[in-house]
């Protein structure tokens, strides 16, 4: 009885992983399919949205240092390992 119970509940989980993400995605299809033939407003950003700033370049001296240093590592490890 305890097995069919647990079988009965594994089978509902595993078909709401699978059939609640299809259900989502029909529903998105269906309204983006409203929204463009006019049938519904198209949902607009709101005005006061604040847009990310864009990314500052990279310190270019960082990374060289970075890589020397790194170059510096290797040698005494080599040199390390030499003796």
């Amino acid at each position: 009885m305890n097995i069919t119970i647990s079988l009965i509940c594994l089978a509902a989980i595993l078909l709401a992983l699978i059939f609640v993400p299809v259900c989502i995605s029909l529903y998105r299809n269906w309204d983006y399919k409203r929204q463009i033939s006019g049938k519904k407003e198209m949902r607009t950003a709101d005005d006061d949205l604040a847009l990310p700033d864009p990314p500052s370049p990279p310190n270019m001296d960082l990374e060289v240092e970075a890589a020397v240093h790194g170059n510096r590592v290797k040698d005494n490890a080599r040199f390390a390992n030499f003796l």
